[in-house]
């Protein structure tokens, strides 16, 4: 009974696996797709950005120094104590110090002890501030936070215009595989009819050469754009943080219209954009430094008081209570102070020169932008007509063709050719809508 059931224990575990494979299998193929715009990937991708989440946590750092810098002026409150036991001479520290035995100097004690103290300090006037004013050390460090929240502005801008660019490129090669795949389909047409003619003996056989390389031309160029299109879709998942394995379908975008004049981006970007900012932000910066180490030299005053307690071998407890102002003038540092000043000056008049630099960085890059658009104009309009004439091309040969004029191949040809200027188009309106998309995103963000 057992060597009949071994064998189909076997078989149905084999079985088994097969089923659960075969399972596995349909629900990889059976993958429910993804549907991207390009608003929500550049959402997505903001927040998956590493680069972005350095930043916020830069940005935390930034206004955890603020907070830190604020509460140098806050009270500072301490306590001490001692506890113990004490047998001997109830001797005192100055009648010990000066050998001069005091009223109780001789006095046998043998007794627990104990004394606490109770010390605060209050800053009043300290880095050249007084106590409920902004001082310099904090406007520099809140400057700092300013400073990486535009920093972290102009990220977003990166990585808006790293999604802007896949999501663009992606869709322009997926166009481009669509209409290849057309001509494509044109070109075996064209072969088929191609080949049943050289059968027949009415072409030659280099006619069928000449269509087979048509047919293999545009099924390499399909091809390559379909892979170019998995590429890009493949950058953008990843920028968003998904499977790169994940079916992605992305959704059109429509066409961007009319474009801000240059005068009046240039004229905002050169005062606005957050490169700009963070840049004047740094400066000031360094100027409340500079500010901060002048009042490392100023006096700094203090309002301390302490109270004392303590027991006196007799049960009896005795305290006390001082108060005082504390004043600490520094009187010379050997020139280390003005020299600190100085070179934190020098940082801050190249930082100054280096906003010259980043607006021309800015301004060539938009007018680059525009040239861009405007040449992607013209070409688009060149091709406009071209695409009339060869639909009139396209016409005019069905008719023909239908009076035996001309074979049904030059019909195909002028067919594929209506096809690629279309993709042309297609692909330069891509093409444009990215540039568009550029420059919406070089914007201030206010």
């Amino acid at each position: 009974m057992n060597s009949i059931n071994k064998p189909v224990i076997s078989l149905l575990l084999i079985a088994g696996f097969i089923f659960f494979r075969i399972s596995d299998a349909k629900s990889a193929d059976t993958a429910i797709p993804i549907t991207y715009t390009l608003e929500a990937s550049i959402e997505m991708a903001c927040n998956y950005a590493p680069i972005l989440n350095a930043g916020a946590a830069r940005l935390g750092s930034a206004q955890s120094l603020t907070e830190l810098k604020k509460s140098e002026f806050a009270p500072v409150f301490s306590m001490s104590g001692s506890t113990g036991y004490y047998s001997g001479e109830s001797v005192t520290a100055y009648s010990a110090a000066r050998d001069i035995p005091e009223e109780t100097s001789d006095t046998t004690v043998s007794s627990l002890f104990y004394q606490g103290t109770l010390r605060g300090e209050i800053p009043l006037y300290k880095n050249g501030s007084w106590i409920g004013t902004v001082s310099d050390a904090v406007r520099e460090a809140e400057i700092g936070a300013e400073e990486q929240e535009w920093i972290n502005k102009d990220i977003r801008i990166g990585v808006a215009m790293s999604v802007g660019k896949y999501y663009m490129l992606a869709l322009k090669h997926l166009k481009a595989a669509d209409t290849v795949k057309k001509i494509a389909e044109l070109r075996r047409q064209n072969f088929d009819l191609a080949q049943a003619k050289a059968d027949q003996h009415l072409i030659p056989e280099n006619e069928v050469l000449k269509a087979r390389v048509q047919v293999a031309e545009a099924e390499k160029n399909f091809a390559l754009n379909a892979r170019t299109a998995d590429y890009y879709k493949q950058s953008l998942l990843s920028l968003t943080g998904a499977d790169t394995a994940t079916e992605l379908i992305l959704q059109d975008v429509p066409d961007s219209g009319i474009i801000p004049q240059i005068e009046t981006l240039v004229a905002d970007i050169r005062t606005n954009h957050p490169l700009i900012k963070a840049q004047e932000a740094r400066v000031r910066k360094l100027r409340a430094e500079a500010e901060s180490v002048r009042s490392e030299s100023k006096p700094t005053l203090l309002l301390a008081a302490e109270y004392n307690m303590v027991n006196g071998f007799n049960e009896q407890i005795r305290d006390n209570f001082i108060s005082a102002v504390k004043a600490e003038i520094p009187f010379s540092d050997g020139g280390q102070n003005e020299k600190k000043i100085a070179e934190v000056i020098a940082r801050m008049k190249a930082e100054e020169k280096q906003i010259l630099v980043i607006r021309q960085e800015l301004e060539e890059k938009i007018r680059e932008l525009y040239f861009q658009v405007e040449q992607a104009d013209i070409q688009m309009e060149l091709i406009r007509h071209q695409i009339g004439q060869i639909s009139e091309e396209v016409k005019l040969n069905h008719a023909m063709f239908r009076q035996n004029l001309i074979p049904q191949a030059t019909v195909y040809d002028s067919e594929a050719m209506l096809l690629q200027s279309e993709s042309d188009r297609a692909s330069l309106g891509y093409d444009r809508k990215l540039i568009v998309f550029q420059l919406e995103a070089m914007k201030s963000e206010k």
